[in-house]
C-alpha cells in the first residue's frame, strides 16, 4: 500500500511538472493606442519536448470586435533546450473606436486534444485631445515646391522621343495608304474594257491552250469576264455562283438573247473545267475566247462607243 502511494505522488509530480513547462503568454508591445495608431500582440507558447504539436489560433483581419489584424508573423522557434521549446507569433493591431479592450487570445490545441486560451490582456484606445477653447482654423494649403529642370528633362526626352516616334509612323502610314489609294484610283479611272482587252490579250499570249492548261485558260477567262462585269455593271460578279449571275442578267436591258446565250455558255464550261475535270475541245476554247471579247466589245457604254467612233474617224481624215 505504502508503495502504491509512492508511485502514485511521482506520477502526479511527473504531471505537475509538464503543467509548469507548458505555458502560454500574451503581450502587447504597448497597451495604450490612440485611435488608427498599431501596436504589436506577442502570442508565446513553452511546451516540453514530449509534446508534438502546438496549433495557434488564425486571424486573417479582425482580433475581436473592434480591434483588427494589420500584419501576421510567422510561428518562430525562439529557443529550444533537451526540456523545453519556445514558439511565438506576432500580430500587428490597431482600433478605430476609442475604449478599453480585454484581449483573450485563443484557443490553443496542444497535440490535437489539450484547447488552451492565452492570460487576458487589456488594450485602451484613446481618442485625441481636443481644446474647444481655441479657434477652429482653416487648413493650411500644402507647400508648392519649385520645379527643377533636372526633374523636367527625364520626362521631357521622352516625350520628344515618343513625339518624334509618331511622326515617323504617321509618315510612312500615310506614304502606303496613299499609294494604296493612289493604285486604286488609277484602275477605277481605267475604263473597264481596257483592262479586258489587255487581259484577254495576256491570256492569248501565254499559250496555255497549247500547253494542256485547260482548267488555269477557262478559268482566266472567267475571272476575266467577271471582273470586267463587275466593273462596268457594278455587280459583284466575282463572288455571285454562275446562276446567280446568269439570273442577274436574265431578261435584262443590258444584253440580247444572244449576248445571254453566249455568257451562260463561256460561264458554265469554265465551270466544268474547273470543278468537275472537264476537258474542253479545241472549238469549245476557241468560242469561249469569241464569246468573251464580244460581250465585252459588246456592252462597251455608248459614251466609249462615241469616243472611239470620233477617234476612228480623225484617223481616217
Amino acid at each position: 500500500m505504502k508503495r502504491k502511494l509512492i508511485i502514485g505522488l511521482l506520477f502526479l509530480g511527473i504531471l505537475n511538472a509538464n503543467a509548469q513547462s507548458l505555458s502560454i503568454e500574451t503581450s502587447l508591445d504597448s497597451n495604450k493606442l490612440i485611435i488608427g495608431d498599431q501596436t504589436l500582440l506577442i502570442l508565446k507558447v513553452t511546451v516540453p519536448k514530449g509534446r508534438k504539436e502546438v496549433v495557434f489560433p488564425r486571424y486573417t483581419d479582425t482580433l475581436q470586435k473592434n480591434v483588427e489584424v494589420v500584419q501576421r508573423s510567422k510561428i518562430d522557434t525562439i529557443s529550444s533546450d533537451d526540456k523545453v521549446m519556445v514558439l511565438q507569433q506576432k500580430y500587428t493591431i490597431t482600433s478605430f473606436d476609442s475604449g478599453s479592450y480585454v484581449l483573450k487570445v485563443g484557443p490553443f490545441i496542444i497535440d490535437g486534444k489539450d484547447s488552451m486560451f492565452a492570460n487576458p490582456i487589456s488594450l485602451y484606445v484613446n481618442t485625441l485631445k481636443v481644446d474647444t477653447a481655441k479657434d477652429v482654423k482653416d487648413i493650411k494649403a500644402p507647400y508648392t515646391a519649385p520645379i527643377e529642370w533636372a526633374e523636367v528633362w527625364p520626362w521631357l526626352r521622352w516625350l520628344i522621343l515618343g513625339l518624334f516616334i509618331i511622326a515617323i509612323l504617321v509618315y510612312f502610314l500615310w506614304k502606303f495608304f496613299n499609294k494604296d489609294v493612289d493604285a486604286t484610283t488609277a484602275k477605277e479611272l481605267e475604263p473597264a474594257h481596257t483592262i479586258a482587252f489587255r487581259e484577254l490579250e495576256r491570256l492569248k499570249q501565254d499559250d496555255l491552250v497549247q500547253k494542256g492548261s485547260l482548267k488555269e485558260y477557262h478559268s482566266r477567262l472567267s475571272d476575266i469576264v467577271r471582273a470586267y462585269i463587275e466593273q462596268r455593271f457594278a455587280i459583284n460578279a466575282l463572288e455571285l455562283t454562275t446562276d446567280e449571275l446568269l439570273d442577274i442578267f436574265r431578261n435584262s436591258e443590258f444584253i440580247n438573247a444572244e449576248l445571254f446565250g453566249q455568257l451562260k455558255q463561256l460561264l458554265t464550261i469554265a465551270d466544268l473545267a474547273k470543278f468537275a475535270k472537264y476537258e474542253p475541245i479545241e472549238n469549245e476554247n476557241m468560242m469561249s475566247y469569241k464569246y468573251a471579247y464580244e460581250f465585252v466589245t459588246k456592252t462597251i457604254t455608248i459614251v466609249e462607243n462615241t469616243v472611239i467612233e470620233t477617234e476612228q474617224t480623225e484617223s481616217k481624215e
